[in-house]
């Protein structure tokens, strides 16, 4: 029921990641944050909707990655980083 869709689904900068329009940094204000490490994709929670601090920010409106919290790898391995380069970071590997 809270789990059914991805974060990357129902991010604001998705349309950005469908035109292959990518942000350059972190704090970058336009562009989808899959290439700086963005976890979206395999995260599935409300964090869009919902958001945290009260319904007060989350970490793509605040213009971060997602870090991935609602994963079951999530600080569970020593190799995952709250942020990571992607390894594939040509456009042709998306």
């Amino acid at each position: 029921m809270f789990y059914g869709v991805s974060t990357h689904d129902e991010c604001p900068r998705y349309h950005y990641y469908e035109r292959k329009i990518f942000a350059k940094y972190l704090g970058d204000p336009k562009g989808c944050l899959f290439k700086l490490g963005c976890l979206g994709q395999i995260s599935y929670t409300k964090c869009p909707h919902r958001q945290w601090n009260g319904g007060v920010n989350w970490c793509i409106r605040a213009a971060a990655p997602c870090i991935g919290c609602s994963s079951p790898e999530f600080a569970k391995r020593k190799d995952y980083p709250f942020y990571r380069k992607n390894e594939h970071n040509t456009d042709d590997h998306i």
